[in-house]
């Protein structure tokens, strides 16, 4: 599963990584940089929650 992040979307409310801290990861400015990352095996529903937990709905997922 891969991580597609729309950055014209995200906020930087950080609320994904608060929620799926080993599956989404940050840029220096507080911002999702996870696009085009896989989702480690495991950690799926891990990602859903962050997933949903982002304000903006920045955050989807694409199976591989």
């Amino acid at each position: 599963m891969k991580i597609i992040v729309r950055p014209d979307l995200c906020c930087a409310a950080q609320l994904c990584i608060l929620a799926a801290p080993d599956v989404f990861r940050l840029d220096e400015l507080g911002y999702n940089d996870s696009d085009g990352d896989e989702v480690p095996a495991g950690k799926e529903e891990e990602a859903q929650k962050g997933a949903a937990a982002c304000p903006e709905a920045a955050v989807r997922f694409e199976t591989t």
